[in-house]
């Protein structure tokens, strides 16, 4: 599978490079965006991987794969277990996942193996998941009509037979790989300990919300004056240094944080890019699920020049600014962070 992005190019494979975090990060960020395009092909036939339902991408349905032949089976058997994996890997590395990646009603059928006819399901969360309004449609209806077995379907028959049917059954080649990659193929029984967890708590702990949220982002920012190279804040700092520590400041609480909240009211789709450009993801996770996550926004002593571009330490989750802050430039740490963020610096 390959995931393209600005970030790694045909020529990445050929450097050698030290990942501390960082293009993971990205890689698992690019991954979870490109679902809703991904597919697979046999000669002319191409099948996507998931369709759009539920207000989110779910696993596309066993009809249409089967209508590509065996290669197509066995190709996407083999993306699904893929992203499995990849969700294993990323939850194993202390990272979580996307919430475009899983819709809330998915997350209960393969992280947490839920049957539609236990209590680990209740029936108003299955409706909540699949939306009231279906089940007003299809009540009364036959269920051969649907392929579903003979009679009628009823308000206590429409979540056994039609969801299953329509949302788990219908779509078992997607949802038994994808539960065979997050469980190593048995090796490791994740939904073991998630199907002791609540749908809110696995939402919670593994998963982030992908609408970024302008005061989450200004939450988990925490600047740092006068760094050296490591990005620890100088102690004992003299007269001039002070005297910069007070302009950075300045720059901090008066031109940085009202331009990420001007950038964010006038586009929402600016903080996303500048998470995934600071950290490597492109959304924040729930502060339960990581206390100490922050955003460093750090101002180095060893960084003088006057255009000096900001840079990153995606690994670490790191703004860098030089000591100056731009002289509370605004306008020119615009240009500067736009440029910056361009070309992926």
């Amino acid at each position: 599978i390959i995931f393209a992005s600005k970030c790694f190019g045909t020529s990445a494979a050929k450097e050698a490079a030290i990942d501390d975090g960082g293009p993971t990060k990205h890689f698992f960020d690019q991954v979870w965006q490109q679902l809703p395009v991904l597919e697979v092909s046999h000669g002319k036939k191409k099948v996507p991987l998931f369709a759009i339902s539920l207000d989110a991408i779910i696993p596309i349905g066993n009809d249409r794969l089967e209508a590509g032949g065996e290669e197509i089976i066995k190709k996407a058997k083999i993306y699904f277990r893929a992203i499995g994996r990849i969700m294993f890997c990323c939850l194993v590395r202390g990272y979580v996942i996307s919430s475009t990646a899983l819709s809330p009603f998915y997350k209960n059928i393969i992280f947490r193996e839920c049957d539609l006819q236990d209590d680990k399901y209740t029936r108003s969360n299955v409706l909540k998941a699949v939306g009231h309004m279906l089940e007003g449609q299809m009540i009364g209806k036959d269920l051969g009509d649907f392929c579903m077995g003979k009679g009628k379907i009823t308000k206590k028959n429409f979540i056994t037979k039609v969801v299953h049917g329509m949302y788990v059954a219908d779509r078992s080649i997607g949802i038994e790989a994808m539960r065979e990659g997050i469980t190593l193929g048995g090796y490791a029984d994740l939904p073991a300990i998630s199907r002791h967890m609540s749908e809110k708590l696995i939402s919670t702990l593994m998963f982030a919300d992908a609408r970024v949220k302008i005061d989450d982002v200004l939450g988990a920012l925490l600047p740092c004056y006068m760094c050296d190279e490591q990005g620890k804040e100088i102690k004992n700092p003299n007269k001039e240094e002070r005297r910069f520590i007070e302009q950075q400041k300045k720059f901090y609480k008066t031109i940085f944080k009202s331009f990420l909240k001007d950038k964010a009211e006038k586009n929402n789709k600016f903080l996303a890019k500048f998470l995934s450009f600071v950290t490597g993801m492109s959304y924040v996770p729930h502060f339960l699920a990581k206390p100490d996550y922050s955003i460093r926004i750090e101002f180095h002593k060893g960084l003088p020049e006057e255009q000096r571009l900001p840079s990153v330490k995606t690994c670490e989750n790191a703004l860098l600014l030089p000591y100056h802050a731009y002289h509370c430039n605004r306008q020119l740490f615009e240009k500067l962070l736009k440029e910056s963020m361009r070309i992926g610096r």
